[in-house]
């Protein structure tokens, strides 16, 4: 690439903030780098970026200059919202005074050792390098979900994402410049004789008694509804059961959320640290996002039995307190609490310890980055590839019979829904759509003929299938429904399929101009656009694919109070779509070309993580978000071609294959509970980090049942 220096002046009055400034930047970076298309995430990188080699505070205008001249685009052109909500939206990393109009970096962001040049390379070397620095600042001893949480404020990246392990095997497999303390704590091998490491390997328990301990509070009980006062109470619980001394904020979250199975935001309406400050008489924060208790009453020698430097080196993972009896093991603490778990649980098979499988159980949530790796991981154990093509393989066997051995003058069939999308997610609610487009369907009066041809197909399918599919039923619509056996591993999953019945009504022009002239036909002509709609999803990019499924499986971690507040499916594909869309640019000069609206397109390159944000931070705006594909190629029409009936709707999410459905219409979708999830970052990120439940059992059923149930 070829370098260039760019001098930056930015100059302003004094605004109502009282803000006098020249600045003059000075900066060395590649061309490419400068025009680099800006996705939702990269916005915050950029601003980061700004403020940290300026370092001061600047007014939202200083600012919005500064950004559209390094980057090319304004903050509105990449993320779709003004550069104060956007401020707004992150409080996190960015402190906004919205009086004064003026933004600066949060104080937790601004601290720290100097941030690498960004020239260099990113690989394993530049991360070492980069946690000895935090370590030697923060440290001696540090939470390795604090660090990787720093490092991902500092660069930009995820430490995953360069390494592709996790932390923890990445310490481990440096053992000459990191020894692992236990508790998720990490510090480096030349600090192993300070007091501080000492302590935390003396506090460190094994496998097996982690393992007893998760084992005993799941055996707690937990209340029919809780309150701020059962959070209270279990964190000091938590604490103590640590010692007492200090423990890391997000590891009470994580193991609240382990026992209770829903995050502590959920309770308590606030951050877990302002939650901890308004009850300072019982917690004190000791900074660096750790946490203890006040006057606890225990006394606890944290370094009884340990080895000194001099006598004996320190071994990382060796628990190095002397065995203490059972009765030691079950006194209560003053206030009542158990500080170790029963000495009938600490046992724990070899096999159980050697495969990790306790270490993971105990893990808590938030020290598992939400990032490629992870929800890779995710990807692997809930939307296997042999799974989807086992539940597509069922679905496509019972549309080619139909299409052959039907009473009706099938022209077509179309294989829909999560199966025949190809986003099946083991456990979860998958369902297959089959559309039968019918030739020389009558086109008045069909309140009246459509349910008996219904009838009449449920009743044949009901006599031929037998005892491979059951639950054979008509909803409204009218839809024909059954639930099908399919096999996959040997287990018979129950597959739900919906049978429609269209019109083929040829060109889709035709279908259009149906759509837009009789209101009443929209819904009978809708799924004649089926097609489409199917093929508008599976032909995005692995990317964005991989975002929808996890989408899909999100909708299935949650209970939904009614039919009509969970999130339809199609919804949540376009979504994905829509947070993939990026500017189009000259691929010669490497800038948008000058139009009026800029040109979008799917970008393949984004990372799985980054989309699901991007997909959460729509939801959390849904209901003032407007979503009509111009300039992205995405839409089968130009927006002048949307129906005026529902122009005026908010939210607003246009069907691309369809100018008359709004698929966020309240009329058919309360979003609101849907909406309220998504705000935090904490909720809707918490089924990621949880333990996936098992998937769904069955019975064996022979290969190729359905066709023979067919002949």
């Amino acid at each position: 690439s070829v370098e260039e220096k760019e001098d930056l002046a930015v100059s302003s009055g004094s605004g109502s903030g009282g803000i006098n400034t020249h600045m003059a930047l000075q900066r060395v970076s590649s061309s490419s780098s400068q025009s680099a298309q800006m996705s939702y995430a990269d916005v915050s990188r950029g601003i980061q970026r700004i403020f940290k080699e300026l370092q001061h505070e600047l007014s939202i205008h200083e600012l919005e200059a500064i950004f559209e001249k390094r980057f090319g685009t304004s903050v509105m052109q990449a993320a779709g919202i003004t550069l104060s909500d956007y401020l707004k939206r992150k409080p996190h990393v960015f402190h906004y005074d919205e009086a004064r109009e003026v933004a600066y970096l949060q104080c937790s962001i601004l601290v720290g050792p100097p941030i690498a040049d960004p020239n260099l390379p990113k690989d394993e070397s530049f991360v070492i390098n980069e946690f000895e620095k935090l370590i030697e600042e923060f440290g001696p001893v540090c939470y390795v979900s604090a660090l990787c949480g720093k490092f991902i404020q500092r660069n930009g990246v995820s430490v995953t994402s360069i390494t592709s392990v996790r932390p923890l095997e990445l310490f481990k497999r440096n053992p000459d410049r990191f020894i692992v303390v236990g508790g998720g704590n990490v510090s480096l091998a030349r600090f192993k004789d300070e007091l501080a490491v000492r302590t935390a390997l003396a506090q460190t328990t094994g496998k097996a008694q982690r393992a007893a301990r998760a084992r005993a509070d799941a055996r707690l009980p937990v209340p029919d509804v809780l309150t701020e006062q059962d959070v209270l109470d279990e964190f000091k619980r938590l604490i103590l059961q640590d010692g007492g001394e200090e423990v890391y904020i997000s590891s009470l979250c994580g193991r609240f959320l382990q026992r209770f199975r829903q995050p502590v935001t959920n309770i308590i309406s606030s951050r877990p640290a302002d939650f901890l400050r308004k009850h300072n008489d019982v917690f004190e924060l000791t900074g660096g996002g750790n946490v203890k208790l006040r006057h606890t009453g225990v006394h606890i020698d944290p370094t009884a039995g340990l080895p000194h430097s001099s006598s004996a080196p320190l071994e990382v993972g060796v628990d190095a307190r002397p065995a203490k009896s059972s009765a030691d093991r079950t006194q209560p603490s003053p206030q009542g609490f158990v500080l170790a778990a029963d000495p009938g649980l600490l046992q724990e098979t070899e096999a159980e310890v050697a495969s990790g499988s306790a270490e993971e159980a105990l893990m808590p949530p938030a020290y598992k980055e939400f990032d490629d790796c992870l929800c890779k991981e995710l990807l692997e154990e809930m939307s296997p590839p042999d799974y989807r093509d086992a539940l597509k393989k069922r679905a496509t066997e019972l549309s080619r019979l139909l299409l052959e051995r039907s009473f009706l003058t099938i022209e077509d069939t179309v294989v829909g829904g999560t199966v025949g999308k190809g986003l099946a997610t083991r456990g979860g609610n998958d369902e297959a759509e089959i559309v039968l487009l019918v030739d020389q369907l009558p086109e008045v009066d069909k309140d009246t003929w459509l349910p008996h041809i219904m009838e009449t197909l449920m009743a044949v399918l009901e006599m031929t299938m037998g005892g491979h599919a059951h639950g054979f039923h008509m909803s409204d619509g009218p839809v024909a429904k059954l639930v099908l056996r399919a096999e996959h591993s040997g287990r018979v999953l129950d597959l739900p399929v919906s049978i429609i019945v269209a019109p083929a009504l040829g060109p889709r022009e035709a279908l259009f101009q149906r759509l837009r002239t009789s209101k009443a036909d929209k819904f009978f002509v809708a799924p004649a656009l089926a097609r489409d709609a199917v093929e508008l999803v599976v032909r995005q990019p692995p990317n964005v694919l991989a975002a929808m499924r996890l989408l899909h499986w999100w909708v299935t971690r949650h209970a939904w109070p009614s039919p009509c507040m969970r999130p339809p499916g199609y919804l949540l594909e376009l979504l994905v779509i829509h947070a993939a869309l990026v500017e189009r640019t000259n691929p010669t000069t490497g800038r948008a070309p000058p139009t009026h609206s800029p040109q979008l397109h799917v970008d393949d390159t984004l990372g799985i993580a980054e989309l699901v944000e991007g997909a959460f931070d729509l939801i959390a705006r849904l209901p003032e978000l407007r979503i009509c594909w111009e300039g992205s190629g995405v839409a089968l029409f130009p927006a002048s071609e949307i129906c005026e009936s529902i122009q005026s709707e908010t939210p607003l999410v246009v069907d691309p294959v369809n100018p008359c459905i709004n698929v966020a219409s309240r009329a058919v979708f309360d979003s609101s509970l849907f909406t309220s999830r998504a705000h935090r970052r904490d909720d809707w990120l918490a089924p990621f980090c949880a333990d996936l439940d098992d998937e769904t059992q069955g019975r064996q059923s022979p290969p190729g049942a359905i066709g023979q149930a067919f002949q």
